[in-house]
């Protein structure tokens, strides 16, 4: 029974509490030497115990980051850009870093100092390289890149480039004179309504124009003619005079500085004279459009 006792409690103080391993003897036999491992048995449960703690105790993580006497707010620049790191807090334990785009404040927030630091350093060479990324929003960002895209594929079709700016400066201000209609249903209109535009030399055209009336001035059996000889040969004379002032210019090409031009020859002759000039030229024109 003495016998049993006494090796019941051996079983019971063997295994009651686990211990480590060790190279050399341990206490638990009496008399032990360190050996290799010049250390105590280790109390696993203790240990553990402080683990856990540590784990719940985000305090005491970032104090092993912390930096050692450093003066906040810390202002880190790069030309005129600035970034600003602010420290934690008793009540807010993480680092914050502050800068301004587009006039509008924004803060981010770290666990550690240098994650802070750098994307301090990061950010402020992004600012002083013009960089207003942050002042949009995630749709806005999608939105950004959508459109870029865009502008690839036009670009592609059309063989110029065109930036983002200049697309979306041409349609506010084709919409706001359309005054709310659709651009795409205004532009389908105008491209049933353009004129085809043939090239003639005016010289040419001033003949065709001439042979063309020529009939209107023969009487039929019986009626007037309905164009006098005498008024369409003087037409012709003026257009001819047009003519001669643009022998290689094309129709298509007479604008509004080159009739001006035309007329100032005839700045000596009456009123009446120079109103026959523009009266036979604004019919001329007016004949060369084709009603489509």
């Amino acid at each position: 029974m003495c016998g049993a006792t006494g090796l019941g409690k051996l079983s019971r103080q063997l295994f009651a509490t686990p211990v480590r391993w060790c190279n050399g003897s341990t206490e638990l036999f009496g008399g032990f030497s360190h050996g290799s491992n010049p250390c105590r048995t280790t109390n696993i449960p203790q240990q553990n115990e402080v683990l856990v703690d540590s784990r719940t105790n985000p305090a005491q993580i970032l104090a092993e980051s912390e930096p050692q006497k450093m003066k906040f707010p810390k202002v880190i620049r790069h030309r005129k850009a600035e970034v600003t790191i602010y420290g934690k807090k008793p009540n807010y334990p993480f680092y914050r870093i502050a800068y301004r785009v587009a006039g509008k404040r924004h803060l981010r927030n770290f666990s550690k100092y240098t994650e802070a630091l750098k994307e301090a350093e990061k950010k402020v060479r992004e600012l002083a390289e013009g960089s207003q990324a942050d002042a949009l929003t995630a749709v806005q960002s999608r939105d950004a890149l959508v459109a870029f895209q865009r502008l690839e594929s036009l670009q592609k079709s059309i063989g110029r480039r065109v930036s983002l700016l200049a697309a979306v400066s041409e349609f506010a201000e084709a919409s706001a004179k359309l005054q709310g209609r659709n651009l795409s249903e205004v532009v389908e209109i105008y491209q049933k309504t353009i004129a085809s535009v043939n090239r003639k030399n005016v010289s040419e055209a001033v003949e065709e124009f001439i042979a063309n009336r020529k009939p209107l001035t023969e009487a039929k059996a019986g009626k007037r003619a309905q164009l006098s000889k005498n008024y369409a040969y003087m037409v012709g004379l003026w257009l001819r005079d047009v003519a001669k002032a643009f022998p290689s210019h094309a129709i298509s090409d007479l604008g509004k500085e080159h009739l001006n031009l035309f007329m100032q020859k005839f700045g000596k002759q009456s009123p009446k004279s120079r109103n026959h000039y523009r009266g036979a030229v604004k019919m001329f024109l007016s004949w060369c459009v084709i009603p489509l």
